[in-house]
């Protein structure tokens, strides 16, 4: 049976959730709060910039479905990639276990590091790390010295102050990732290219996309009830994108105290995007393991992106995790001393362009224990697929399969028969 289902968000993650809806063959209903699809984008004079620089890896298999499916792939462009670890003032490459034979540590310890990294990337079930900390799981495969000089301020870097707590299997894949060289994709045109096919596949298929549509409120009676600019709207069900604290601010009545994942800590990210007339360095990454400096990994997605896409300037993000106080002003401020004092060749004049992306709420900080990723509230109508269960592009389109397959299953055969109902009774 077909469902009317509500959409609550209508970034990356919502647009993918509506095309897995129709495909399944339900009807969306997306409600965007801002007047933007697909996400936050800034526009640097004749190009969109996006917030997150996150490329396309060749493991990547449930996004480049995604972009097959909506005859994109010839827009992707791919390179081979190389990344780097400023330490004790100096640049380093890695591309795998080997690289840490390089680094500024006792000669027994490089070993130790290189035989740790390699032991890390066997690794193939990262749910066996899930009664570890990262920072005993790092200990105990690099030692006490590497892990002062170089795993603590990593996890620093992401986590903050809870550096010691967080789980190791939340840290393993980004920190593999991170550590490893080899090709990287982008789509020419970014997050809005493939946010434009998703609009254009599901109006074209009969879903509905509303902009500027605030939800207040969110309820069950067997159906999804939400308050949608001052109105009592009811659906088949719902299936919200937004980071489960914020649901959870707007939850009412059944719903009350049953979103998954609300109790848990999370913390913001910081991107600035400098748009440079110069590149910085050769590396498509660089980690920063240094805590003076206030981002912990700098990107110059130009490196797979060519910058004939960009106007002809080089685009570099810093990405920051942690709280998002403070303007626009301080962090581009901050953007540019830290560049200073990473390349001493760098100059603020070759700089065109400057934005400041803040995301709220946006990562959990796992905690030991088994990582639960809950799609459901409770027996609700109420599923969930957000930046807080799937960590990067790829995670988030598989979880909005897994959370239109789950909602199938178990709401079409409950809804049979029933004549579905929409109303409106007042603010």
């Amino acid at each position: 049976m077909a469902l009317r289902v509500a959409v609550i968000g209508g970034g990356i993650s919502g647009l993918t959730t509506a095309h897995e809806l129709l495909n399944a063959g339900h009807v969306p209903i997306i409600m965007e709060s801002s007047d933007e699809i697909g996400g936050l984008r800034r526009i640097f004079k004749d190009f969109a910039v996006d917030p997150i620089a996150e490329p396309i890896l060749e493991a990547s298999h449930d996004l480049l479905d995604l972009i097959d499916d909506l005859d994109l792939t010839q827009n992707l462009v791919w390179r081979d990639v190389h990344r780097a670890v400023y330490l004790d003032g100096a640049t380093y490459a890695v591309g795998g276990p080997m690289s840490f034979l390089r680094f500024p540590l006792p000669p027994m310890t490089r070993l130790r590091c290189a035989a740790g990294a390699l032991a890390m990337q066997r690794v193939s079930n990262q749910s066996a790390l899930d009664g570890r900390s990262a920072a005993d799981y790092l200990r105990g495969l690099f030692g006490s010295c590497a892990f002062a000089r170089i795993w603590k301020p990593y996890l620093r870097g992401r986590f903050g102050d809870s550096y010691e707590t967080v789980s190791a299997s939340a840290a393993h894949g980004r920190l593999r990732q991170e550590m490893a060289a080899g090709r990287a994709g982008y789509l020419r045109g970014g997050s809005r290219i493939l946010a434009e096919a998703l609009r254009t596949s599901i109006l074209g298929r009969g879903g509905e996309i509303h902009r500027n549509t605030t939800v207040s409120a969110v309820d069950d009676d067997g159906g999804a009830i939400l308050r949608i600019q001052g109105e009592l709207k009811r659906f088949d069900a719902a299936i919200s994108t937004l980071p489960p604290p914020s649901l959870d601010q707007i939850a009412r009545g059944r719903l009350q105290n049953a979103i998954p994942m609300s109790d848990m800590d999370y913390q913001d990210t910081v991107t600035v995007v400098l748009a440079s007339t110069k590149p910085l360095s050769h590396y498509y990454q660089t980690t920063v393991l240094d805590h003076r400096l206030p981002f912990a990994s700098i990107v110059e997605s130009t490196h797979v992106l060519s910058p004939e896409n960009t106007g002809g300037r080089h685009l570099i993000h810093l990405i920051h995790h942690g709280p998002a106080e403070g303007t626009d002003a301080h962090w581009i401020r901050a953007a540019m001393n830290g560049l200073a004092a990473l390349y001493p060749g760098f100059r603020c004049s070759s700089l065109d362009s400057a934005c400041v992306f803040r995301s709220r709420s946006s990562e959990p900080i796992w905690p030991v224990g088994p990582r639960r990723l809950p799609i459901r509230a409770g027996n609700s109508s109420l599923y969930l697929c957000t930046t807080a269960q799937g960590e990067n592009w790829n995670a988030r389109i598989a979880l909005a399969h897994q959370v239109v397959s789950a909602m199938s299953t178990e709401l079409a055969p409950v809804w049979k028969g029933r004549t579905p109902v929409e109303v409106a009774v007042g603010a």
